[in-house]
């Protein structure tokens, strides 16, 4: 009986927690995904939708399309500055109805400071 609790415990360890799938080459703390600096062109369609926070600081993402952040219902902040971000889709950040943080920075030529959004109450 023992050995068999061991023996799950240990098939356990081995998987994801709750699903949560950590992007490759980010750095996840349960619900919160750090992906910064690791050349992203795109927002990782890998990250855990429940996620609380999602930083992609300092990539080579150059458009928001529609409805991208539309299934991360849960996320109260997101840290978009430090790319190259030239258009943004109407509604790229439709359900995102928790988001207390937005940081968004214009494209490095235009040499504008980091803009912070505090949305809600």
């Amino acid at each position: 009986m023992l050995a068999a609790l061991y023996a799950m415990s240990m098939v356990l360890k081995m998987l994801p927690a709750l699903g949560m799938a950590c992007p490759p080459k980010c750095r996840c703390e349960k619900l919160l995904f750090y992906c910064d600096s690791q050349g992203f062109h795109s927002v990782p369609n890998t990250t855990e939708k429940g996620s609380l926070g999602l930083s992609l600081r300092h990539n080579f993402i150059t458009e928001l399309e529609r409805d991208q952040f539309a299934s991360f219902s849960q996320l109260t902040w997101l840290h978009l500055d430090h790319n190259q971000i030239a258009t943004v889709r109407e509604d790229s950040f439709q359900g995102l109805y928790k988001l207390k943080e937005l940081v968004l920075r214009e494209r490095e030529k235009k040499k504008k400071e980091v803009t912070k959004v505090q949305v809600g109450i």
